[in-house]
């Protein structure tokens, strides 16, 4: 009887033990939180130098992919006047998902949240040593908390109020559960302000009015991957077009929705040549009365005798501007504004769907080897921050 006493003692022991040492592992202390340069078989990132740390697994590896992109895309692609790489000029940012923060005694949890994330902003280096151009987006689950940290480089950017209007759009997401979608779209609300978007409360998706192309916070499907590089190509097409006229063009695709003119397809010609399917441009039409290209008067039309005639090749580069802002609009994640604005320069005269930078973004599973290179050594310093709850 003693002897089955023990050994019941002993698995009691034991069952106990290891439920600690699974609520350790779900309870995090700011000082014990793994670096995902340095710590990286720690960090979910199946051993590989990352820029995000995710040691509870909340994303699923094919998001942190994802999110892994968009990451390095920020740091290629924007400019914050501080690297002295040709390669990388751009801001930093780095991304912590757990379970659970430790709770510290007398201390709020926001606080709690906000003295966290700034611990892991010096820790990490987030951001170029001397200007502190980085950012650091927290997410803890169980204790329902978002913050982002921003250093002094950053914050001239990605303000405190910005920052409100970021976590004010992504809520509804975390109190659906939605971690992927959450953390995927604040990444994309990061990068285009630091690309030099204002965001605005409400947050809407409108192009001069036209129609609200919602951005899609669903992953990156084969449809829609499918779909955008459809639609580049077909916008490569006009480019290409346009430049074989000698003095005009014939459009075969609508440049508001951007798909191909149908036989059956009512059509709009306006005065510049530009042309329209009749249904976007009455939308538009309710709202103005100019041309959504040029912006000239809008009540007279061109002629339409089916010859090499719609838009003049010297105005095709504002069209072909509206073209990519609008393929922009309806795919952000594989659409960047560093992307429109190279391919609408004209000295740009290469394949949009061979460029490194859309063949990288386009392709399933990019960034599953990670950021390779560690943050620039900044931190929170002169910076500042903003957090809050769902």
């Amino acid at each position: 009887m003693m002897a089955a006493k023990r050994v019941f003692s002993v698995i009691v022991f034991m069952i106990l033990s290891k439920l600690k040492e699974v609520q350790s592992d779900e309870v995090w202390q700011k000082e014990q939180f793994p670096n995902p340069a340095r710590d990286i078989e720690a960090c979910g990132r199946r051993g590989k130098v990352s820029c995000i740390c995710d040691p509870d697994n909340i994303l699923s590896y094919e998001t942190a992919n994802k999110v892994e992109e968009l990451l390095f895309s920020v740091r290629k692609n924007t400019v914050s006047g501080c690297s002295t790489s040709s390669e990388n000029p751009g801001f930093q940012i780095g991304v912590a998902v757990m379970k659970k923060m430790h709770c510290v005694p007398d201390e709020s949890i926001a606080v709690t949240a906000e003295n966290f994330a700034k611990l892991l902003h010096d820790r990490w280096g987030v951001g170029n040593a001397g200007c502190d151009d980085g950012a650091v987006l927290l997410l803890s689950i169980t204790d329902r908390q978002i913050y982002v940290s921003t250093g002094r480089g950053a914050k001239e950017k990605l303000t405190d109020d910005q920052i409100d209007v970021l976590i004010e759009e992504i809520k509804p997401y975390l109190k659906k559960q939605k971690y992927d979608q959450s953390v995927e779209l604040a990444v994309v609300r990061m990068g285009e302000v630091f690309s030099g978007k204002v965001l605005k409360q409400p947050i809407s998706v409108i192009f001069f009015g036209v129609a609200a192309f919602g951005l899609y916070i669903a992953f990156k499907s084969e449809d829609e991957r499918y779909d955008c590089t459809t639609k580049l190509e077909r916008i490569q097409e006009e480019r290409d077009r346009a430049k074989q006229c000698q003095k005009s063009y014939a459009s075969k695709s609508c440049p508001i929705c951007l798909e191909e003119f149908q036989p059956e397809t009512k059509t709009r010609l306006l005065v510049r040549g530009h042309k329209y399917c009749e249904p976007c441009l009455v939308k538009w039409l309710e709202d103005h009365v100019t041309c959504p290209i040029c912006r000239k008067a809008a009540d007279r039309r061109g002629g339409d005798d089916g010859a090499c005639h719609s838009s003049s090749t010297l105005d095709f580069t504002p069209e072909l501007q509206f073209r990519l802002m609008m393929l922009q609009l309806r795919h952000p994640f594989f659409i960047t504004s560093s992307m429109v604005d190279r391919w609408s320069s004209s000295s740009y005269t290469g394949s949009f769907l061979s460029d490194p930078l859309f063949f990288r973004s386009s392709m399933p599973g990019g960034g599953s080897f990670g950021s390779g290179s560690e943050f620039g050594g900044g931190g929170s310093s002169g910076g500042g921050g903003r957090g809050g709850s769902w």
